[in-house]
């Protein structure tokens, strides 16, 4: 085959991961999602979700839509609707002027409207009307489990346009039993509440006019009692009973400061009283000084004579101790001794005699000082009675004033008071006397009849209709709602925009159909021609880039691999090598998917030796090596795996391989398994000068595609480009 001529081959996708490791190699990796990315905002995604699924979304949603639509238009069946119509007043027949805000009698009737409105659906007038001989015809309980609630639930009570008219209607699938079930609430409500109201206002009218009888004779009683308090304070003046407090208050004050004065000095009399007792009593064993006895014998004429012949005595035997001789000073001695000795004792008898007698005299003066104190206290004593019985009195007195003041405000306010609710009531009373004779504020205006159309036909084609559309609409939203949320590939742009940074885009290929792809290796005619070009044209441009940057950057080593099995790698990669074989570069085309290869089965060798052999060294370059129909295209399949090739792959021996082969060739591409499954493809980049990232759209997943472009970063993937496969004319 000439060099110029176009050769097409055939290419399928990469198949799944192989089997977990179970050794040591690095044989599989376990893919986890990366961090969540803002969501893209706008219809866009969703209606690329629908485009893919337009036909699965068409026919969920009209199957749900025909399956809704019958379901309604059976399920909801014919209506009618019966009505009955009473008058509601905004106020009461008024036959005295009413002098009322009309602010306020908006405010009332609109609380008197919503009341009438309860009142009509309460369980008492339901209950009521369930007691109707017609309704109890009707057999109600037996269809219904609860029929005061279903007939609560049923029934319609409103105010149509705000006017002065209450609506109580009912729509039932049978119309004269619609009216009847109407009618007989009309009935329970006029007579269990509107007719019992007259009735209560009456039993209210007699009620009133009780009331104020006893009031009246409250306020008589009252008055009674507040006369004869006021002839018993001698007046009925408030200042005078005032004054008249505050005098007996200060009466009450002074005997109450003289009663405390009298009972101090009462305390301080008995005091001193029982201290001149206790001195009394102390007086015998009270020690008497030498100084007041000296004292008062110098006074004494006996003491004082005793005393100078004690002297004169003491003089006498001090001269006869100087002046008289030894042998003769005892004989006087003891004769002068004798009479000092005696004059000694007199002189004692004296001095005790003058000691009782001060006793005495003590004596005397503490008893009389006792009796003083003993009348004084008596007089106190009867001080103090008289005065506690004035201030007692004074109390009762001021207390009496205070509790008759008290009592006299007490019984004017309570007149007052009295005299207000009399006229409330009185007012009340006669309200309820004009209403009686004014007619009732709800009146029945029209029965209820059976109806003979159905009740607004429209809005049962309107429920179909919106039925019909929910259920159409319901399978197209979780349809595309779980489409998006994969957040599938959906335009080349859109791969464009989002790994502009990471791996540029290097160009497109169409997304050739599969009976035509098989054919391409084939004769060409018709519409497989037309795809044969666009996918050589497509091909084409991508290996002129990957030949123009190994030009430039001396790239010869090219990668091709996916996020995940499908996504066109081996396409992308069997489609470049023949490109650039084509273009006279002599090229080899290496089936790096070790667990699933695919390539011996698309150019017809045998599946081994290959690169497993290889790197287990029991196999040659050569030996691998295999010459396809296209000129310029050699092919390596991948041979058998087992756990030594893996071993040596995680090792990098997979790098001297690709080193010989530089040797032969100008341009080496490589069909790696996808990159999220398995850890082989990882391994792999470190040692070429290219990665080509195939993107398939509508089937790569954005947050697996970029978390593809981060692994190979991370193990240091040289240049990363992409490559999208998408329709023909889309870029």
């Amino acid at each position: 085959m000439s060099s110029n001529e176009t050769h097409l081959i055939p290419a399928e996708v990469n198949g799944g991961p192989a089997a977990v490791r179970t050794g040591g190699e690095p044989v599989m990796s376990v893919w986890t999602a990366p961090p969540a990315e803002t969501r893209p905002v706008g219809i866009g995604p969703y209606l690329h979700s629908f485009r893919r699924h337009w036909f699965l979304c068409t026919a969920l949603g009209l199957i749900a839509a025909a399956i809704a639509g019958v379901a309604t238009w059976f399920g909801y069946g014919y209506r009618y609707e019966a009505a009955a119509y009473l008058r509601v007043s905004m106020r009461q027949e008024q036959i005295l002027p009413n002098t009322r805000a009309y602010v306020d009698l908006i405010n009332e009737y609109e609380v008197f409207k919503n009341t009438q409105q309860q009142l009509v659906r309460s369980r008492f007038v339901l209950n009521n009307a369930l007691k109707n001989p017609e309704v109890r015809a009707l057999q109600l309980e037996k269809r219904e489990r609860d029929p005061v609630g279903w007939l609560a639930e049923e029934l319609i009570v409103r105010y149509p346009g705000r006017a002065e008219i209450m609506e109580v209607a009912m729509r039932s699938r049978n119309g004269k039993e619609a009216a009847t079930l109407v009618q007989a609430v009309v009935d329970a409500y006029l007579q269990d509440i509107v007719n019992v109201e007259s009735r209560q206002r009456r039993e209210r009218l007699n009620d009133l006019d009780r009331v104020f009888n006893e009031k009246e004779g409250e306020v008589r009683q009252v008055r009674t009692a507040l006369k004869a308090l006021a002839e018993d304070l001698g007046t009925s003046d408030r200042e005078t009973i005032t004054l008249k407090q505050q005098i007996a208050m200060q009466q009450y004050a002074e005997y109450q400061r003289q009663l405390m004065q009298a009972q101090f000095e009462l305390r301080r009399t008995k005091g001193e009283l029982d201290a001149q007792v206790a001195l009394l009593e102390a007086v015998n064993d009270q020690e008497i000084s030498d100084y007041e006895i000296d004292s008062l014998a110098r006074n004494d004429p006996v003491a004082r004579d005793l005393q100078t012949e004690l002297a004169w005595r003491r003089m006498d035997m001090a001269y006869i101790d100087s002046h008289t001789a030894e042998n003769q000073k005892a004989r006087y001695a003891s004769k002068y001794k004798t009479d000092f000795d005696s004059l000694r004792s007199q002189l004692a008898e004296v001095y005790d005699s003058i000691r009782e007698g001060l006793k005495a005299m003590r004596r005397s003066e503490i008893t009389k000082e006792i009796q003083k104190l003993e009348a004084q206290f008596a007089g106190l004593v009867e001080f103090e009675k008289r005065l506690a019985n004035e201030v007692e009195v004074k109390r009762q007195e001021a207390e009496r004033l205070s509790t008759s003041s008290i009592d006299l405000e007490m019984m004017r306010n309570q007149i007052t008071q009295l005299e207000n609710t009399l006229k409330q009531v009185h007012e009340e009373r006669e309200r309820l006397r004009v209403e009686q004779r004014a007619a009732p504020r709800v009146t029945p205006l029209q029965g209820a009849e059976e109806p003979k159309d159905e009740y607004m036909p429209s809005i049962r084609y309107l429920l179909v209709t919106l039925a019909s559309l929910a259920a159409f609409c319901l399978p197209v939203g979780l349809v595309i709602w779980g489409d998006s949320r994969v957040r599938k590939i959906n335009s080349v742009e859109e791969v464009s925009q989002q790994l502009a940074g990471r791996a540029p885009l290097i160009g497109a290929l169409p997304i050739v159909p599969g009976r035509v792809l098989r054919r391409l290796g084939g004769p060409t005619g018709g519409k497989q021609s037309a795809w044969a070009e666009r996918l050589t044209a497509a091909v084409d441009s991508v290996a002129a880039r990957v030949m123009r940057v190994a030009a430039s950057d001396n790239v010869r080593v090219v990668l091709t691999t996916s996020a995940a099995g499908g996504e066109g790698s081996t396409t992308t990669a069997t489609q470049l090598a023949a490109s650039l074989a084509r273009n006279g570069r002599r090229t080899v085309l290496i089936d790096g998917n070790l667990r699933r290869p695919v390539l011996h089965r698309l150019f017809g060798v045998e599946d081994a030796p290959g690169v497993c052999e290889w790197l287990r060294g029991e196999a040659s370059l050569d030996q691998i090596a295999r010459e396809t129909e296209a000129d310029g295209l050699t092919v390596i399949p991948a041979g058998r795996l087992d756990r030594q090739s893996l071993a040596a792959l995680a090792k990098g021996s997979i790098g001297e391989l690709f080193a010989q082969l530089r040797n032969d060739y100008e341009m080496i591409v490589i069909d790696g398994a996808a990159v999220l499954p398995v850890a082989d493809t990882r391994l792999i980049s470190q040692h070429v000068d290219m990665v080509i990232l195939a993107v398939f759209r509508d089937v790569s997943q954005s947050p697996k595609v970029q978390s593809a472009c981060e692994i190979l970063d991370a193990f240091g993937a040289r240049r990363l480009e992409t490559v999208v496969m998408a329709p023909a004319g889309e870029r």
